[in-house]
């Protein structure tokens, strides 16, 4: 009987040291990518605010133009990439 106990808690503890191992791995992918999300949240928003910035200056330029009597420069137009088709056979 002192056997049969001895090898489930020998089981018992296998299966909690893998558990617990994989449970510390979770763990620091967790840690990983709320680190990049808080990084990539802030690089969006340095771009967001130097992108309005740069729209604000131009909306400036553009009314200090129109003030002077001069025709505003046209806005700057967002190129739309080409789609590559995949070659059929």
């Amino acid at each position: 009987m002192a056997e049969n106990d001895s090898r489930r808690n020998v089981g018992r503890r296998k299966a909690q040291d893998q558990f617990a191992k994989i449970s510390q791995r979770d763990d620091v992918f967790r840690h990983e990518r709320e680190r990049a999300h808080a990084a990539d949240t802030g690089k969006i928003a340095r771009l967001k605010a130097l992108r309005l910035a740069k729209e604000e200056d131009e909306r400036a330029e553009s009314d200090a133009a129109v003030k002077a009597g001069k025709e505003p420069a046209p806005a700057a137009r967002l190129r739309k990439r080409a789609m590559k088709k995949a070659p059929s056979h």
